[in-house]
């Protein structure tokens, strides 16, 4: 018995057996479907159990505050993409260079080189965890097909883009057409270097207005940080907290430039700023706030 999947013809079993070509059809339909090469089924870790496995692990981390919740979110997304690309009941061991080479054409195709290099950092990590967890016998070889982006490239890259510049006219003009909070929040961007996790989570502890300090700690790596505010810096903070509303929940009102913690920083700056943003300058989300730390001219 046989039956058309992608590519050539496959016999499953013998017409006198129609049930074993049957459970056979089943085992392996999903690798051919996808356009996989079935393997053959055995005991040991399989895809699905060491996504699980790894999974759990990081949501521990994540619940003694040891990695942010957006970290737990890319790693269940990486784990996501390698279930649907290897099979859920692929076996771990069986995986081959061959493989590894494949996704990772696979999501350079949607993705640029830096989150291409960040992608294979995290798939790489999930694998090395099977490897220090005793999961499997021995260490994948990912094969010479499955590396970041050289540094030479991702120069040629950069400089092919150009430089991502806001002038000090530039900065002024969102500045006048920038409301209370926006206006706080670009403040802090250029005088502080706070990007945009740390302008919508900044607790008004960190704050000490009189003596002219702003001391945060960077939230991924706990650095700290310490810079003066501007003048103008410490107004625009000052107006945002006279106009704030009460908090409807009290452990929100710490918060200096936001009500509440935001599930997605970046897309909370970015509606903000795409209110009053010129432009051209819309799409440049990934320099909304370290853009203006590295990338401007002198503002004031």
């Amino acid at each position: 018995m046989g039956k058309k999947g992608q590519g050539p013809d496959r016999f499953f079993g013998v017409w006198a057996d129609p049930q074993k070509a049957l459970e056979r059809w089943l085992a392996e339909k999903d690798d051919l479907l996808a356009g996989r090469t079935p393997r053959v089924q055995s005991d040991g870790l399989t895809m699905r159990e060491l996504a699980n496995r790894f999974l759990t692990h990081k949501q521990h981390l994540l619940d003694t505050r040891e990695i942010a919740k957006r970290t737990w979110d890319e790693y269940f997304a990486t784990c996501e993409r390698l279930v649907k690309a290897f099979g859920p009941n692929r076996l771990v061991a069986d995986l081959a260079a061959d493989d590894f080479e494949g996704l990772r054409a696979s999501i350079a195709e949607v993705w640029g080189l830096i989150r291409l290099g960040n992608e294979i950092q995290r798939v790489r990590s999930v694998f090395k965890y099977a490897w220090d967890s005793d999961l499997i016998a021995r260490p994948l070889r990912f094969g010479p097909g499955f590396k970041r982006p050289s540094n030479k490239t991702l120069r040629i890259a950069r400089t092919k883009k150009g430089p991502k510049m806001f002038e000090s006219g530039e900065i002024r003009k969102m500045l006048d057409a920038a409301g209370p909070q926006l206006k706080a929040m670009i403040l802090l961007g250029i005088n502080a270097g706070f990007g945009n996790e740390d302008v919508a989570t900044l607790p008004t502890q960190a704050l000490d207005l009189k003596a002219g300090w702003a001391v945060f700690p960077r939230p991924k790596t706990g650095i700290e940080r310490k810079c003066t505010p501007w003048t103008e810096t410490v107004a625009a903070i000052q107006e945002v907290l006279a106009l704030r509303p009460k908090p409807k929940d009290e452990a929100h009102a710490d918060k200096a430039c936001g009500e509440k913690t935001p599930p997605n920083a970046n897309c909370y700056i970015e509606w903000h700023l795409g209110r009053v943003e010129p432009a051209p300058f819309r799409p440049m989300s990934s320099v909304i706030c370290h853009g203006r730390r590295n990338r401007h001219s002198g503002a004031t």
